[in-house]
């Protein structure tokens, strides 16, 4: 900015002039004044007034390659070029007397968008000068057009289009790969690994969901959803809505297995319930069911994903008998039951990090938790690996013989019992404690909601209402389920009907009912009382899956990779080279057999055999050694033994094989 006694010896006019028009643009309310053909914009600072030149520059807007690089040029980039010519301006009209150094000093604050420096203004002002000087418009020339809006790059559309389908296929593919696959593709050399990686990263920067999505799409939802509104609207009062959903134990037990959490929470209040199983299943929800409904009440509806428990018709009947409406979400769409995914989250890092058994939320965790352990904690976990290699149960045998190929120390001291105990303490404290999306604890908002909670107080009503509902027929060995048989003496009348069985989580009893839904008997299973159905589903689970993924398997190690060819397609090429060399390091060979030879006391004529038994010892590819490129091309002529490697030495050795040809024919014409 400039002082009014500054403008006036800059301009070289009386300061009472200035004075004068500001106050004439003061009073029409304007901000700016001309003098001398000039515009200045004022404005009053500490009671004095400053100005500031403005200008207006007319671009040409004829078919020349500057005139194209502005209209390329963004709005910013144009309105940055613009600052610089008024800096350089401004510089030309400062004070006289004023050095460089100051004169940037008193405009920094004004200018810190373009960075003003030394040798920037002294630059900008010499591009200005010859502007001047050959009749150009230098705002043209302050263009800084680097960066993703140029159009001066140095690889090609499809290329660019090339590198993209590469890292979208495998973003965790390296860029050395990448670059070696274009050179595939585009020629040796057509880019450098350096504006590979610059592709990339522009790539990067202008596709943010692309190649987020291709990362990992969880991250995608996570980071880069639109999430306006509120999920728990739907959701006015007590068990209007729970959310349902299950997830592995980021803690490891004592008998080394990873147990499913099965959980429930009300939208509304953000009550929760969490019950501890092998495996998710049809039980397991039964299980969470009955305790959600002991603590809560039954709900009006249920929020589920698409997990195969949640579609199973026993479930599908459990909600049917507690009039529990079903409402499914997208598939592989988290977000829309957000509170019980924020829930687990919560639960992990404020619980699970503190128990011994913690196995880290990913693998990087977990390898940072395995090499804090020391020497004798490892050998202390192969010890309880081989023993429950011994004596365990299948899954925890395959979790042990994992432990144990991978050298890992888990300090496993919990049980399955001990941790859901200790689920249930911690949700006690979780439920008395400030939330801010309700701005209240879970407690409060559930005690100060008047609308009163169905509830079914009698808990054996409730474990049939819960369990496993199938039509059965009664047979000679009594009622089957999954290959197990269960009696009562009622059956002995009653061989060959249908009926209806119920069960809850003990594997030993299943209740039975006529069509008509009357109950009729409890029938048992002695060998198998006191044992749990969730349990049992979850060995028979574990076989299933085991076997299918043990047959994809088998399929994928039938299947051949894609790319690996052209790590080594040109193998052959190489061969084909080390082969010449190789034939002149057999002449070496020869020469040495010779003059041993001639060194020996053997006559002449076996002295020539001995050279001849070592030339034709050693041979390649059914030829014989050559001395010379020459002396291959002349011998693959004369013996018809022109094949691929022939013609590729040819290429390498034009005027050899040229040379070779000619004499050939003259030899086969004479």
């Amino acid at each position: 900015m400039i002082t009014t006694n500054d403008l006036a010896t800059i301009l070289n006019i009386n300061y009472k002039q200035i004075r004068r028009k500001t106050k004439e643009a003061t009073e029409a309310g304007r901000d700016s004044i001309k003098l001398n053909d000039r515009y200045f914009k004022f404005e009053k600072i500490s009671g004095n007034y400053q100005y500031e030149e403005i200008f207006a520059e007319v671009v040409d807007t004829s078919d020349t390659e500057l005139s194209a690089a502005w209209r390329r040029a963004s709005e910013e980039q144009q309105r940055l070029a613009s600052k610089r010519l008024a800096l350089v301006r401004l510089y030309r009209n400062r004070p006289s007397g004023e050095s460089w150094k100051k004169f940037l000093e008193r405009v920094e604050y004004k200018y810190r968008e373009i960075k003003p420096s030394k040798g920037k203004l002294f630059r900008w002002l010499d591009i200005v000068r010859k502007c001047e000087e050959n009749g150009e418009v230098a705002l043209e020339h302050l263009l800084d057009l680097r960066g993703k809006n140029s159009s001066n790059r140095s690889y090609t559309d499809e290329q660019y289009a090339f590198v993209a389908r590469l890292f979208l296929e495998n973003p965790d593919r390296s860029l050395t790969k990448i670059h070696m696959y274009l050179e595939e593709e585009f020629g040796k050399g057509c880019l450098s690994y350096a504006t590979v990686s610059r592709m990339i990263k522009r790539y990067k920067e202008e596709n943010i969901l692309e190649t987020t999505l291709a990362r990992s799409p969880q991250e995608a939802n996570n980071k880069l959803r639109p999430a306006p509104g509120s999920a728990s609207e739907s959701a006015p009062y007590n068990n209007a809505i729970w959310e349902m959903d299950g997830t592995p134990a980021d803690v490891m037990c004592a008998d080394g297995v990873r147990y499913q959490l099965s959980a429930a929470i009300d939208v509304y209040s953000r009550r929760v319930i969490v019950v501890v199983t092998p495996t998710a299943n049809s039980s397991a929800l039964a299980k969470v069911f009955k305790k959600g409904i002991q603590k809560l009440g039954v709900p009006e509806k249920v929020r589920l994903d698409n997990g195969r428990e949640y579609k199973s018709l026993a479930f599908e009947y459990t909600c049917a008998r507690l009039k529990i409406e079903q409402q499914f979400t997208a598939p592989y769409s988290g977000w829309q039951k957000p509170h019980i995914e924020r829930f687990f989250g919560t639960l992990t890092r404020d619980l699970f990090e503190e128990l011994p058994g913690y196995v880290g939320h990913d693998v990087e965790e977990r390898k940072r938790i395995d090499d804090r352990a020391t020497y004798e904690k490892k050998l202390e976990a192969r010890k309880r690996a081989k023993e429950v290699l011994r004596v365990g149960n299948a899954a925890a045998k395959k979790l042990a013989r994992k432990q144990k190929e991978l050298d890992l120390y888990i300090p496993t001291t919990l049980t399955r019992d001990e941790l859901e105990l200790y689920i249930d303490r911690w949700i006690k404290r979780y439920e008395q404690k400030f939330h801010r999306g309700i701005r209240q604890t879970p407690i409060e908002r559930w005690s100060e909601c008047a609308i009163p909670v169905r509830t079914i107080s009698d808990t054996r009503v409730l474990d049939v209402l819960v369990g496993l509902s199938e039509k059965k027929r009664i047979t000679k060995k009594g009622v089957t389920w999954k290959k197990i048989s269960y009696w009562h003496d009622l059956f002995y009348d009653r061989v060959g009907e249908s009926v209806w069985m119920l069960s809850d989580d003990e594997l030993g009893y299943l209740y039975i009912y006529d069509l008509e839904m009357n109950f009729l008997c409890r029938a048992e299973s002695a060998e198998h009382i006191g044992k749990s159905r969730a349990e049992y589903m979850a060995s028979r689970f574990f076989d299933k899956k085991s076997e299918k993924i043990i047959r994809e398997l088998n399929e994928l190690r039938r299947e051949a990779p894609e790319r690996y060819r052209l790590l080594v397609e040109d193998v052959a090429t190489q061969a084909e080279e080390l082969t010449v060399g190789v034939e002149m390091k057999s002449e070496l060979i020869g020469n040495v057999a010779s003059s041993l030879a001639e060194e020996s006391a053997l006559e002449p004529e076996e002295q020539q055999e001995v050279t001849d038994e070592s030339k034709e010892s050693v041979t390649i590819n059914g030829r014989p050694i050559f001395g010379s490129v020459s002396e291959r091309f002349a011998w693959d002529l004369e013996n018809d033994m022109v094949d691929e490697s022939t013609e590729r030495l040819a290429e390498k050795h034009e005027g050899l094989w040229q040379m070779a040809v000619e004499e050939y024919e003259k030899r086969k014409a004479g």
